[in-house]
């Protein structure tokens, strides 16, 4: 089977992943009522930031500038395309998500975007450099602490609402 995307072209995708992960997280922090659900998305939403970090510097080494554009604007659609299959397509829609979702649709909706997350920085770790496979693999740790913390907090909040 062909490589479909440079790894250039995943990271960019990586980066618009924990980009609007960040703000979901932060927008929910702000709105949270209850303190272990603030606290628990405050740390979600720095560790996105993270991620975001750690992936621009892998993209920054890479020194491989992306294909000439036909028109101006045009790399930048189509990662943005790779990445609209994902949960939050955008910041906006991010944003809209976390302000309209209850605490429980939150956590699910949480729950589904580390998940695709996960599956995506799995299929992404074959597609970058060795010596950056490391990095994918520690975000991939993390990302799967982001399941296990979200899923505590799904079950206290199950708990609160006495459906546990």
């Amino acid at each position: 089977m062909a490589i479909l995307f440079s790894g250039r072209e995943m990271l960019e995708v990586a980066l618009v992943i924990e980009k609007t992960g960040e703000t979901f997280y932060t927008t929910l922090a702000q709105k949270a009522q209850q303190p272990l659900s603030r606290a628990a998305y405050d740390f979600l939403a720095v560790q996105e930031r993270h991620h975001f970090q750690a992936f621009k510097k892998m993209l920054d080494s890479l020194g491989e500038p992306p294909a000439p554009e036909a028109y101006a604007g045009e790399h930048a659609a189509y990662v943005q395309s790779l990445a609209r299959d994902r949960v939050f397509p955008n910041d906006q829609v991010a944003r809209e998500m976390a302000t309209k979702a209850t605490d429980l649709e939150a956590i699910n909706i949480a729950l589904g975007a580390e998940r695709d997350s996960l599956l995506f920085y799995w299929e992404m770790r074959g597609l970058v450099r060795q010596v950056d496979q490391a990095v994918v693999d520690r975000v991939m740790d993390e990302e799967r602490s982001h399941v296990q913390r979200l899923t505590e907090l799904k079950k206290k909040a199950l708990e609160q609402q006495g459906g546990a």
